[in-house]
């Protein structure tokens, strides 16, 4: 099985753009019980982007890849992540750095905004876009100093990394971040713990297992328990398909 962080998510909105027109798309969305009119926009691009915002976000990247190859069978749509040279980058990200940072400041200036569903929204945009950023970034980023950032903006960049890179060395990280980050932020985490399942050994998986065990969800997010689940759910099974390999 394949799962969120097994696709490059701007390639699969460039194809959804590109392999499908507007009522296709719609299609596509009945097809999947998903609510095309809930997303935003009018254009193909716009939702396409909203698309695949929806997918990443409820865990239903796989299932929409699966439903587009059904439906495309000519086309690859499981590619491979990519690390770009300077001079192949994607036009808007030929600063992806300086893009970043400005990211970065507009999340600040978000959570200083009322609590409403108007912030959350923006703040997944942003939190979304920072995951787009990421295969451009790869050794641009001091990850341990980010992560200990006093911004927030800069910890949830990070997160969006590392959610991407799936690098297990900073799973511990990620962990502790559940105590001391707020719900929006702890989603986002769980978002990254997630990627990285497949990569961790026997002891990784214990840890993790243990850590969202005790996890207090404080606030009433089905988010947060919909994503601790199906981590808890998918730990299971690789520790069981490991005592049947042993």
């Amino acid at each position: 099985m394949a799962y969120e962080s097994d696709f490059v998510l701007i390639n699969l909105q460039r194809q959804l753009v590109e392999h499908f027109d507007l009522g296709e798309m719609q299609q596509l969305c009945f097809d999947l019980s998903i609510d095309y009119d809930e997303l935003a926009g009018d254009t193909k691009t716009d939702k396409a982007r909203e698309l695949v915002k929806f997918g990443y976000r409820n865990g239903r990247i796989p299932e929409i890849v699966q439903r587009c190859a059904e439906l495309r069978p000519q086309e690859i749509w499981n590619k491979p992540a990519k690390i770009y040279a300077h001079d192949g980058l994607p036009d808007e990200w030929i600063e992806p750095l300086q893009r970043l940072h400005r990211l970065v400041k507009e999340f600040n200036r978000n959570r200083q905004l009322p609590f409403n569903n108007e912030r959350t929204r923006q703040g997944d945009e942003i939190a979304f876009t920072m995951r787009e950023a990421a295969p451009f970034l790869f050794g641009q980023l001091d990850v341990g100093q980010w992560l200990k950032s006093d911004s927030i903006g800069k910890r949830l960049a990070v997160v969006k990394y590392l959610d991407w890179l799936q690098d297990v060395e900073f799973a511990g990280s990620l962990l502790r971040m559940l105590v001391t980050e707020k719900p929006f932020l702890q989603l986002h985490v769980l978002l990254a713990i997630d990627s990285m399942i497949d990569q961790l050994d026997w002891r990784g998986r214990k840890t993790v297992t243990a850590a969202l065990t005790i996890y207090k969800i404080v606030s009433r997010d089905a988010d947060l328990r919909y994503w601790r689940e199906r981590i808890l759910s998918r730990l299971s099974s690789q520790n069981s398909r490991s005592l049947q390999e042993g």
